[in-house]
């Protein structure tokens, strides 16, 4: 059981580079599910992981700089992140 959940944080960890790299080049890659002004807010879900990633994209920030808000799996129930203007 110990090993298993040790897997289950490499694969995550793995997850999140893999993210991380497609956040850099592609930083509108995940569904946007809200908006305030040129910001928004998407979810993108991990590769093999069973967890989303919850981010912002304001593209007058930078091209590449995104900022992460939350990573919940993907069967919790959780509130919406906000928006601040």
């Amino acid at each position: 059981m110990e090993n298993a959940a040790w897997s289950w944080i490499s694969i995550i960890a793995a997850d999140l580079d893999t993210v991380k790299a497609l956040l850099s080049r592609f930083p509108e890659s995940g569904r946007e599910v809200d908006r305030a002004g040129a910001t928004t807010l998407r979810r993108l879900k991990l590769h093999r992981a069973p967890f989303f990633v919850w981010y912002s994209f304001d593209p007058g920030r930078g091209a590449r700089v995104v900022e992460l808000y939350r990573l919940f799996h993907s069967r919790q129930e959780t509130p919406r992140p906000r928006l601040t203007p």
